[in-house]
């Protein structure tokens, strides 16, 4: 089942999207047209994150367009990384070490 959900409080508060990654960790993700990123650009993930559980697993990332002269993966601030469009998409395809490529069976007939 996919989940793809966006947060905003009434007092304005927002975060672009939300979605739990299958293996037990909350993904929260601003995404921004600019090809510079700033460490304010994560403030409303953090806000959002302080008023969370202090023990809920959850990765914080700013995706934003690649640059030539900019790395592909920096820290903003601790616990949120900036990360291009492209090595996004690329982590989120990535399947963790431990994780045994899934068969498909085919049924009977």
């Amino acid at each position: 089942r996919k989940e793809l959900y966006r947060f905003r409080d009434r007092p304005g508060l927002e975060v672009d999207f939300l979605f739990p990654d299958g293996h037990g960790v909350l993904r929260m993700v601003e995404c921004k047209a600019s090809k510079t990123v700033r460490p304010e650009m994560a403030s409303r993930m953090l806000t959002l994150r302080r008023a969370m559980e202090a023990d809920a697993a959850v990765r914080m990332t700013v995706v934003h367009r690649r640059s030539p002269s900019a790395p592909t993966f920096s820290t903003l601030k601790p616990g949120v990384d900036a990360l291009t469009t492209e090595t996004f998409v690329e982590q989120l395809y990535e399947r963790p070490r431990n994780e045994r490529p899934r068969t498909h069976r085919a049924g009977k007939a």
